[in-house]
């Protein structure tokens, strides 16, 4: 059923990019003042969701030639398909929007594919669950999503970054109305789009272990809240998903102007290899890691470098400052400019390995007379060379300006351990 349900989507999909390639959305859609900036790519200062101009006349809406179909609006992470956008605006149907666009264009009307109907029935019923879930988080006086909302206060959301993730809250009898499978035990809800199609919601828990679930039909192979294509080739990695959103939220207005990076989340883990691979092919380059500041953030650090460094990619390491385990704690007493401050100083990750090699020299506490050195210390400091020695002749420090920077910290964590690190790698 959801093999069949994916290729409805991906026909109807088919079908908008066939007619819509390489045509001037100024056509049927006047209102936004479309700017031609090359083949196939289209800017408006007008806004998605209010259809109304930038307070500072800033282009904030933008068509790319790689998926002629969507607009995309970055700094408030929306994302639309021009057949809905141009329904919104005429208050038509799908059908009725897509015969005027073929009518406007001077183009036959496109065979919209068998199955169309329920595609958008489904979707009308989970943006009516969304609306419900919103309506509930802000207005129900249910015990559950009170607790829910205490939980974001205390976390230092408020209603307006609220609003902007579309934050709602699931009761079990919401959700059995609407016939979303949410967990009774994950209350708090983030809507899930694949475009501007709401396909499921992430769902997440507010005591004991925070985790989340998701409901069924929702892509994992794709980093969130990273949309269709990059205006900038640079974005931060978290690793749950309200990390990114209470950041993009705060940052929305840097964000349209490039002045500040988005926040996109692995939703728990490491940057997957697919992840690294999907974003790649959307026009991501660097991506700087802000992983929880835990051992196993640690560990997700690594495995997230060597998937990104396959794709081509620029890891950097981003941290936060001790006892902030992630980017949402950060917040609760951080200004986004701080936060801001952080992204700018991500060391490159050649640089964040050397330095943790210096650490764990440190740690070692290595004594020049080494009758006092236990067993356990000399075997940490052989392990800890050979890594070393590894670091500063791979490509991580063999390119690149910031060879040198590494080699002066790996030569550093050497003298911690009474090495010489030219010795070391004869160089």
């Amino acid at each position: 059923m959801k093999q069949q349900q994916q290729e409805q989507a991906n026909a109807l999909q088919a079908v908008e990019v066939a007619f819509l390639t390489d045509r001037d959305p100024n056509l049927y859609l006047p209102q936004f003042h479309w700017v031609q900036q090359g083949q196939g790519r289209w800017a408006s200062a007008y806004h998605l969701d209010t259809m109304q101009r930038d307070k500072e006349g800033k282009r904030v809406s933008y068509i790319y030639n790689n998926a002629p179909h969507l607009v995309i609006e970055h700094g408030r992470q929306l994302c639309k398909r021009l057949v809905w956008l141009f329904a919104e605006a005429e208050r038509v149907g799908y059908s009725e929007a897509v015969t005027q666009i073929a009518k406007k264009l001077a183009v036959d009307v496109p065979k919209l594919p068998q199955g169309w109907e329920e595609q958008a029935a489904e979707q009308k019923a989970r943006e009516e669950a969304q609306k419900a879930f919103s309506a509930a988080f802000h207005q129900s006086t249910d015990p559950l999503a009170q607790q829910v909302r205490d939980y974001m206060k205390s976390r230092g959301w408020n209603v307006d970054t609220a609003v902007f993730a579309s934050i709602g809250v699931a009761t079990p009898e919401t959700a059995a109305a609407y016939g979303v499978d949410v967990a009774a035990d994950h209350p708090l809800t983030i809507p899930i789009y694949q475009g501007n199609r709401l396909i499921g919601w992430k769902c997440r828990n507010i005591v004991g272990k925070r985790d989340y679930k998701a409901t069924r039909g929702t892509a994992k192979g794709t980093l969130s809240y990273l949309p269709y294509a990059m205006e900038h080739g640079r974005v931060a990695v978290v690793e749950g998903d309200l990390d990114a959103l209470h950041a993009n939220a705060l940052n929305r207005y840097n964000i349209e102007t490039g002045a500040a990076v988005l926040f996109t989340a692995t939703s728990g883990g490491a940057v997957s290899a697919a992840q690294a691979a999907d974003a790649c092919k959307r026009g991501v380059r660097d991506f700087i890691l802000f992983l929880d500041a835990d051992a196993a953030g640690r560990a997700f650090v690594a495995t997230s470098a060597a998937n990104i460094a396959k794709t081509g990619g620029r890891a950097f390491v981003g941290s936060l400052p001790s006892p902030c385990k992630d980017v949402d704690e950060y917040l609760n007493g951080h200004s986004v400019d701080d936060l801001n401050q952080l992204v700018k100083e991500a060391r490159p990750y050649g640089l964040y390995l050397a330095e943790e090699a210096k650490r764990k020299a440190v740690a070692i506490g290595w004594d020049k007379d080494e009758s006092k050195n236990t067993a356990e210390q000399a075997q940490a400091r052989y392990d800890l060379l050979d890594d070393i020695a590894q670091l500063a002749q791979s490509s991580s420090a063999a390119r690149g300006a910031d060879r040198q920077r590494i080699l002066r910290v790996c030569a550093t964590a050497c003298e911690e351990l009474d090495a010489s690190l030219a010795d070391l790698t004869k160089l």
